[in-house]
This record gives C-alpha cells, structure tokens and sequence, in this order.
C-alpha cells in the first residue's frame, strides 16, 4: 500500500472515533444543560410557606395567586416546606386535602411563635411524604401540637419539641425507599400513639418521647419495627416513657451518647414491661441509666448492663413502681434504689458479675421522704 493511499485510510477510518467523539461529548453538553436547569426549576420551585387560614381550614382552597389559606397566595406544591404560626391565624385544626404531597426541606414542618398557653395546631387529612425534619421554634408557653395524618418517611427524620412543648403523632409513621429511622431532640416532649412500620432506630436524643405499644423487632408498634433504641446524645439524656399494656421487647437499647448523657426508662402503663434484648454503652465517658415509673407489676430488664470503654456506669431506681433486674451485669458504678422497689435476681461481692453489677456501693432511698426497697 503507497504511503499517500495509507493515510487516506487512516483518515477516513479515524472518521467515525471522531464524529463518536463529538457526538458523545454533545449529548453530555445536553445532558448537564438539562439536569442544571431542573435543579434550577426545583430551587425556584421549592418555597416555605405559611399558614393564614384566611378561608377555611384546607391546605388546598382558593385559587393559587389570587387568594389562597397561605400567606402570599400560593398552595404548597411538592418540596414546600409549610410554617404554622400560632400568631397569624384562628384556624388551628386543619386538613391535608392534598394526595400525595411531598413536603421537603430541612424542616419541613415548623410551628412557630408558641408563646400562647395552652393553644396548638392540629393537623389531620391525607398522608405527606416527609421529605424533612419536624420542629418547633417557641421557647415559653405550653402547647400541644397534634399531627393526625399519616408521615410517610423518605430519610431518617427529626422530630424538635422545644421545652414547653409536646408534639403528638397519633397518626402512622410508614417508610418508603429504604430503611430510615425516627429522632426525637429538645428538651420537649413527643408522643407516638399510632402503629408504626418504620424500620429504623429510634433515637431519644433529649427529652421525652411517649410511647404506649411495644413489641419485638419487625413487629410493628409505637416504636415502629426497627431492632434498636438510642438513648441520650452528647451530654444530653434521653427519656422513653411507656404507657401501655403489658408487653415485652427483644430489641437492643444503647446509651447512644459520646459523652455523660444517659438514658431513663419509665413505666407508667398498665402492665409490666419486658426487656430481653441486648444492652450497650457508647462511648468513654461515665453515665448514668435509669428505671422509673408507676407501674408496680413486674417489670424485668434482662439485659446485663455495661460500663462504657473508659467510664463507670451508675444504676438509678426511681418512682414508686418496681424494677427487676435480671442479666449478669458488668458496671462499676453504684446501684442506688432512690424510691419504689428493685428485686435483683443475683448479688455478689465487688468486682464479681452479678444482677446488682460489679461496683462497690448500694444506695437505699432520696432525700428526705423517699424510701427505696431492696430485694
């Protein structure tokens, strides 16, 4: 083959790599034009809208522009995030009569201005997808806002109740696209009352968080279905009450929290509890978990209790109720039975594994007139 024949051939077969070449970069040229422009249209579209009840009680009334429920006109649309504000209406019980909205950004729902006592919204209607967190902003005032509806979770979502504030969910808690947990932070309270499918952990950040069904892991209940429940955060201690029937769990419950923070569980329902499930203590730093309550049947926490990596673990009994415990346990700290009645099912010298753990010091009553019983 010439030489001239030859590099007509190289030229025309190398034709094609670069007409490829200049289609593909093309396409992609494309491609990142049209996924800028649909997150512009999203960051357009996505607003923080707030409540004015200026016609009924419906999220969707009136015409969009020209006089809505919402301050400046407008309906929410999916990736809104909606404000209620105590200050800016008399419409407090409201209905989604939306299907299928998605509501997003960081906090999806906030109620704000909570300085009114004893007022709150409560929000009823259709499921919402809750494509961000839940909080509320008022730092006086006692309130209760109640959310009627369904939750539908597309990410693990935090549930903010500031002090003076208790946020109920007597709605169902569902997940959809993966496994996603439920996270109760601020010093307020919140109370799950609905049969919930979640099946992530539930974490008690700070707190309260009422519940009143529990039932083994996948089995759905007040705690959705998950295998786990967080305790405490930082230095911060995190507080799950029960107010149920009688019921047991085999799911784990962790002091969570790097630093001093614990965990109290209290038992003020009807029947007793049952913990069978694992217990650990995250962290190096020295802690303090907590059984309370009312309750006066037997309750048992089976699960051997643990000091952290680098601290000692302390046991409190307080309430007037009774508490068993019943695992071989480790902790170092002391074992103090402030009020109410603690049955150990083992005791042993210090440094020996027993029910009343392995520390050096027993704590009977608090105070002045609180009496503890030791059995």
């Amino acid at each position: 083959m010439s030489a001239k024949t030859s590099a007509q051939h190289s030229a025309t077969s190398s034709f094609p790599l670069q007409f490829q070449t200049h289609r593909s970069l093309s396409l992609r040229r494309k491609l990142k034009v049209f996924l800028s422009l649909a997150i512009l249209s999203h960051s357009v579209h996505a607003a923080t809208l707030t409540w004015s009840g200026d016609l009924d009680n419906t999220w969707l009334s009136g015409t969009s522009g020209a006089d809505t429920n919402w301050v400046g006109n407008t309906v929410p649309s999916n990736g809104d995030s909606l404000v209620f504000d105590l200050t800016s209406t008399s419409n407090f019980t409201l209905a989604n009569n939306f299907t299928a909205l998605k509501l997003g950004g960081t906090n999806a729902i906030a109620f704000t201005n909570d300085t009114l006592t004893g007022t709150g919204f409560t929000l009823t209607g259709n499921a919402v997808i809750l494509g961000g967190n839940i909080i509320s902003s008022g730092v006086t005032g006692t309130h209760t806002h109640t959310l009627s509806l369904n939750l539908i979770l597309n990410g693990s979502r935090t549930i903010n109740a500031v002090t003076g504030t208790t946020i109920v969910i007597d709605g169902s808690i569902s997940e959809t696209g993966g496994t996603y947990g439920f996270i109760k932070s601020g010093a307020g309270a919140t109370m799950l009352t609905g049969i919930n499918t979640f099946t992530g952990a539930v974490s008690v950040n700070q707190g309260s968080l009422t519940i009143n069904s529990m039932a083994d892991s996948a089995s759905a209940s007040s705690l959705g279905s998950g295998t786990t429940v967080n305790l405490g955060s930082a230095a911060q201690a995190g507080t799950l009450i029960y107010t149920g029937a009688a019921s047991s769990t085999n799911r784990a419950v962790v002091l969570a929290s790097s630093g001093t923070g614990g965990g109290t569980i209290t038992n003020n329902g009807s029947g007793a509890l049952v913990f069978a499930g694992a217990f650990s203590n995250s962290g190096s730093a020295a802690k303090t978990f907590t059984l309370g309550g009312s309750n006066t049947d037997i309750n048992d926490f089976q699960c051997p209790l643990v000091d952290s990596s680098g601290g000692a673990l302390s046991f409190v009994k307080t309430g007037t109720g009774a508490w068993t415990l019943s695992g071989a346990s480790s902790f170092t700290g002391a074992l103090s039975v402030n009020q109410g009645t603690l049955t150990l099912a083992s005791i042993a010298d210090s440094g020996i594994n027993s029910a009343g753990g392995a520390g050096g010091i027993i704590n009977i009553g608090s105070g002045t007139t609180a009496a503890g019983t030791l059995i």
